[in-house]
């Protein structure tokens, strides 16, 4: 039988043995008419704004951007980021391996006081509502394609938590094979991403196998960094927990993608060249029990 796995834009098929115990955990997707409806809804909390600046927030993933300015373009609103003087914080409500479930006022803490300390980021989603008159938090539950599922406003991961993991699901199971997607199109065209992919990753690795499939398109910014000629404070947090995870775990965690092979390395994977051949190595009595994440992006991991 056939998986499907996203892949940039795609997806592509791995060749699994039947029968098989398969447990698949799948991306989410909303309609097209309930985005429009949380549009319509985010564009009421916009629009009584004369002018609107965004926190420029460095935790923001380049995929996020990339969802939000799609989203405020196609509302046709005017916008702009900054460091300061912003009076809106967006956040895109995600599952990391750091920070929890993030919120937006993790990004105003990060832009006001930096990286100095994660539990001071962490914390900041758990106060109460918006006590600042001057500022609009925004947090936006998306699905696998980016588009918006639910617009929260006040900024505390109060109330929010429940609902991500209702709606994206949590992995409590670790069966001998794992296929784990980086999500597709825009999470799989993002190197910081896919490192934030790669650690939440580590927490699937017990004694068993773990494939990471996924695009893995490299900016010049990537590359400067991998050169050691550039710099990323927020790429370097989660690099620091991959390595200080890696010699501890006694599985196998492997990527097939585009990544270049030295990049892979940097990281602790082993670099597969064909899918299906690689698939093929593993014993029969591995692959009867396998579980597919076709988003580990956005997915829980129970521990």
């Amino acid at each position: 039988m056939d998986v499907w796995i996203p892949y940039s834009d795609v997806e592509i098929p791995i060749s699994l043995p039947d029968p098989i115990d398969l447990r698949i955990i799948s991306r989410r997707f909303s309609s097209v008419d309930r985005e429009k409806r949380m549009l319509r809804r985010l564009n009421e909390l916009l629009v009584g704004l004369d002018y609107i600046k965004i926190c420029d927030s460095s935790l923001m993933l380049p995929s996020e951007r990339i969802v939000i300015e799609d989203k405020l373009k196609t509302l046709g609103i005017d916008f702009e980021f900054s460091a300061s003087d912003y009076n809106v914080v967006f956040n895109v409500v995600r599952s990391d391996p750091l920070f929890g479930i993030t919120c937006s006022r993790m990004h105003r803490i990060v832009c006001e006081k930096g990286f100095g300390n994660v539990d001071i980021i962490k914390s900041a989603c758990w106060g109460g509502g918006s006590d600042d008159v001057d500022i609009l938090y925004l947090d936006l539950l998306v699905d696998g394609l980016g588009r918006v599922q639910e617009v929260y406003s006040g900024g505390s991961v109060e109330g929010i938590k429940d609902t991500y993991f209702k709606y994206w699901g949590g992995v409590d199971h670790y069966t001998p094979l794992i296929i784990a997607g980086l999500g597709g199109y825009p999470w799989d065209n993002d190197m910081r991403s896919i490192v934030i992919s790669i650690a939440k990753s580590l927490d699937l690795v017990r004694d068993n196998i773990v494939l990471l499939v996924g695009d893995g398109k490299l900016g010049d910014h990537d590359i400067d960094y991998l050169l050691g000629v550039g710099d990323d404070l927020v790429t370097n947090l989660y690099r620091d927990l991959i390595m200080r995870r890696l010699p501890n775990i006694s599985g196998r965690i492997y990527y097939y993608g585009s990544l270049p092979q030295r990049v892979c390395r940097e990281f602790g994977l082993r670099y597969v060249r064909d899918v299906d051949k690689f698939v093929k190595t593993i014993p029969v009595k591995v692959k009867r029990e396998t579980t597919v994440i076709e988003d580990v992006l956005h997915v829980g991991i129970l521990e």
